[in-house]
């Protein structure tokens, strides 16, 4: 075992990063490009990975978390190469781009993930992760959380969402359906923009309007369920989604723009 340094550059040994006990924090920066460390412990003491904390770390493979993490900075792993990160006590904010470009990131092991807020683009292009649960307190995936996400199949979504951001999930390659909770109001442009193997969807109830291109290029969607309460249906949302054919909309609901998807039969539910 080494002698831990205040410097932590200065505590990386046979490739392992060792953080002294009574560490609060990892500051900014302050691994950053660090070529050395392929794996990190981080003691209980600690809660908070600063801006670009490991950002670039390529050899970094797997961090385990010891402590109740509270704020993970903005790039804090940027383009590192991450393959696994475990959350001993629970991680409760992910700011814009902390996971962003970790092409190598397959998994998230955390019983309690971002109980307050996941920022944007935090996994934008983890091209190998597979699946996520996210915590029951969560209201909002924002602009790009998973844009580009190519391998993810099984996401959890909590049932405290109520929006789901601008390209959340576009570009999922993989993502063949996924549960939208009871919770969700919004679903913003471009949600799922690409999904190209998205088969099947069931709007929830709560959600009112439905426009821009939440669904465009979603080349495989067969089937959506849309609620009887829709108010408004813009069908720019269907966009070169040759498979679908039909949709099923509610006898109040205004729908737009069917001239641009003449491919799909729009039919209204009778009282």
């Amino acid at each position: 075992m080494i002698k831990l340094a205040e410097d932590l550059q200065e505590n990386v040994e046979d490739g392992m990063l060792y953080v002294p006990d009574g560490k609060l924090s990892i500051k900014k920066s302050e691994l950053a490009g660090n070529i050395e460390i392929e794996s990190a412990i981080l003691p209980s003491s600690l809660s908070i990975i600063d801006d670009e904390s490991f950002a670039y770390t390529d050899n970094l493979k797997e961090v385990t978390c010891y402590g109740n993490i509270q704020y993970i900075g903005t790039g804090a792993f940027e383009e590192s190469g991450l393959e696994r990160i475990e959350f001993k006590q629970g991680c409760a904010s992910v700011n814009d781009g902390a996971f962003s470009e970790c092409t190598k990131l397959k998994e998230v092991d955390c019983k309690d993930f971002c109980n307050l807020s996941l920022g944007e683009k935090a996994f934008y292009h983890c091209e190998k992760l597979r699946s996520i649960s996210l915590s029951n307190s969560l209201q909002e995936i924002k602009y790009g959380t998973f844009f580009k996400c190519k391998e993810l199949t099984n996401v959890w979504l909590p049932q405290s969402l109520q929006t789901l951001g601008s390209y959340a999930f576009a570009g999922c390659d993989a993502l063949v359906s996924i549960e939208l909770p009871d919770t969700l109001k919004n679903l913003e442009d471009h949600c799922f923009d690409s999904c190209k193997n998205l088969t099947f969807v069931s709007v929830p109830a709560g959600v009112s309007v439905l426009e821009n291109k939440v669904f465009n290029r979603c080349t495989k969607l067969q089937k959506i369920e849309l609620p009887k309460e829709l108010k408004l249906l813009d069908m720019s949302c269907f966009l070169e989604c040759g498979a679908l054919k039909e949709i099923m909309v509610g006898p109040d609901t205004t729908v737009t723009n069917e001239s641009m998807t003449p491919y799909i039969i729009v039919n209204r539910l009778k009282f």
